[in-house]
């Protein structure tokens, strides 16, 4: 009697099991599909309004016809990486407005149940026509000029881990060989073109207040450029052949997203770019 019942619970137990992974495999599987279909639909889209990297003067005006929430265009030389830059404008607009009156994030959220994240970034989850997507958009930092000027412009993506999607090609750089080959990149803004050059490359974490706290750029005493650049350079995966200059009037900082529901390993990759002279 007992051998049948221990029997019986090993042959539930294995069928739970069986049945654990397969629906984590179908899980797994849906993510993938959407994440594939997601692309397909991203690519397909923006090929019709990707500007030409010899293009000296791409308006982004031309880009606000499809959604005006299009704050630029970012190449990364020797990646995928090739996409417009999206920016909540009306949220922009609100930050500025907030920030001016003394306020801060807890008057953003107010009045939402959203997560911050979802407030400051709505286009990490959609796409750039405004469509909910599960790879989203490139996304410029709410809290940064809207026509993305300014000393310090902080640029987010998604690491999904899958070649051409968003910012996983970001990886390519802990390769030495790939780094070494690959400094250069191309902003287009309202400004026009800007030709980028690396200068470092690091691991750092996202709760790093001198290079994320970008409630700074709104304060009287302004963000610290400075702080922001040794913090990096400490944090570079490689040697430096120079200094970065501490006084650079302009930096563009791309940086992978970390995921708000592991905060114990809230490590970004990110790359700090100069703009050439």
């Amino acid at each position: 009697m007992k051998r049948s019942r221990k029997k019986i619970l090993l042959i539930v137990y294995r069928l739970i099991l069986v049945g654990m992974i397969i629906y984590g495999a179908l899980g797994i599987y849906r993510i993938l599909s959407e994440v594939n279909a997601g692309k397909a639909k991203f690519d397909s889209g923006v090929e019709a309004i990707r500007p030409a990297l010899t293009d000296p003067s791409m308006r982004v005006e031309s880009l606000q016809l499809v959604n005006p929430d299009i704050a630029g265009w970012i190449i990364v030389e020797g990646t995928e990486i090739d996409f417009p830059i999206l920016m909540d404008m009306e949220l922009n607009a609100r930050v500025v407005e907030i920030f001016a009156s003394g306020g801060d994030l807890g008057d953003i959220r107010r009045g939402s149940d959203k997560p911050i994240s979802e407030i400051l970034y709505k286009y990490l989850y959609y796409d750039y026509a405004g469509r909910p997507s599960v790879t989203g958009s490139i996304v410029a930092d709410v809290r940064c000029k809207a026509d993305l000027s300014g000393s310090y412009v902080m640029v987010y993506g998604h690491n999904v881990g899958w070649s051409g999607v968003m910012f996983s090609d970001l990886e390519e750089f802990k390769k030495p060989e790939f780094y070494e080959q690959h400094k250069t990149a191309v902003l287009f803004s309202a400004a026009g073109r800007e030709d980028l050059e690396l200068a470092v490359c690091a691991n750092i974490s996202g709760y790093n207040q001198e290079v994320f706290d970008l409630n700074m750029l709104h304060k009287e005493e302004g963000f610290d450029t400075a702080a922001a650049i040794r913090a990096l350079t400490e944090a570079s995966m490689y040697p430096l052949d120079e200094p970065v200059p501490e006084d650079l009037t302009r930096c563009i900082l791309l940086s992978t997203c970390f995921s708000a529901q592991h905060p114990e390993d809230p490590a970004r990759l990110v790359l700090l770019y100069r703009v050439k002279n």
